[in-house]
């Protein structure tokens, strides 16, 4: 006989859980008291045993679904004499307890420690929200790419002590109606990487080695409420200006709302100081990279009708010559729509 085992009432004033687990599949033999699945409230995770031996003949949801009091799980061919059971509630609870201020699912809770990260860091990183368990695995797949707010401070003091920052200074002038002068920098930078393939790479600071990367990668430094965003985009030749903007504007968004989820190794990163104050720079190469170009404030000089952008290329010595720095930064400027000074 077929009958349905449909979801208890959960006893905690909620009328509703969400499939956090199946432990069956179809057609597993199950005894009474074997775990079923594993359902999730705004409170705890809750087991929900077999009431009774049988064949697991249909799974009516999937992992995720949220369902309410009184639906059927599964279909199990079993002797009982009755075709509908409701679930009985298990005796065993886990309880997980809040944590201060901070939102999170149960099984958000139970990733984060079994990962060993804080919710706290998490918090931080994307605020305001409930955090669920794929933000635990976002976060983890950042904090490997050195990302999160956290392991990017501490990434950056390891490398400002294993590379050598070298900076070479130029003054570009430009076109005083010169726009987007960001879109045209990736522009530059990309076409400049694509003439220097020998220098696309990303330096492994552990075994202090270059790693040829097969695609060009650029990064660039965002600045939001939770800290600096450098995501990637892979550059191809068909790029244009337009298509830049539209990848800046993406990139813009998804770094103000927390929900980057491309991050590669890049080997040079574009950042404009200048667009809140500064002319020159001296910033420190993020893990791996093996440039950094900040621009500057713009300015027209007394008595010029041309526009100065001052140019700071930072490189890691350990991966290049200054030869080899200085012939990509002139590759970049030729790209620009200005000449040097």
């Amino acid at each position: 006989m077929l009958i349905e085992f449909k979801l208890p009432d959960v006893g905690e004033g909620l009328h509703q859980a969400t499939i956090h687990e199946w432990h069956v599949n179809i057609n597993d033999y199950i005894t009474a008291e074997d775990n079923i699945v594993s359902i999730e409230t705004a409170k705890s995770l809750i087991d929900i045993p077999a009431p009774f031996e049988g064949i697991i003949k249909k799974i009516f949801h999937a992992v995720g679904s949220t369902i309410g009091v009184g639906c059927t799980l599964v279909e199990i061919e079993s002797k009982q004499p009755t075709n509908t059971i409701a679930g009985k509630m298990p005796s065993k609870e886990i309880s997980l307890e809040p944590l201060h201020h901070i939102s999170a699912l149960p099984s958000a809770k139970r990733a984060a420690k079994s990962s060993n990260i804080s919710l706290e860091s998490i918090a931080k990183w994307r605020p305001n929200k409930t955090i669920t368990p794929k933000d635990i695995q976002e976060f983890l797949a950042l904090k490997n790419t050195n990302l999160t707010p956290d392991s990017f401070v501490e990434l950056l003091s390891k490398s400002w002590k294993q590379n050598v920052h070298t900076n070479i200074f130029e003054d570009l002038y430009l076109d005083p109606d010169t726009k987007d002068i960001n879109a045209h920098l990736l522009y530059a930078c990309g076409k400049a990487l694509n003439d220097h393939t020998d220098l696309n790479i990303y330096w492994n600071m552990d075994k202090k080695e270059k790693v040829q990367l097969d695609e060009i990668e650029l990064g660039m430094a965002i600045d939001t409420e939770v800290g600096t965003r450098i995501p990637s985009f892979t550059w191809d030749n068909q790029q244009t200006l337009h298509s830049l903007r539209e990848h800046i504007n993406t990139l813009k968004i998804k770094a103000h709302e927390n929900s980057l989820t491309k991050f590669k190794p890049y080997s040079c990163v574009i950042t404009n100081i200048g667009h809140i104050a500064g002319k020159y720079a001296t910033p420190i190469l993020p893990p791996g990279c093996s440039f950094i170009l900040a621009i500057g404030k713009s300015r027209i000089p007394p008595g010029c009708s041309l526009k100065l952008l001052p140019m700071t290329l930072t490189f890691n010595h350990l991966a290049m010559t200054g030869a080899q720095a200085a012939y990509f930064l002139k590759s970049i400027i030729q790209y620009m729509p200005g000449e040097i000074g």
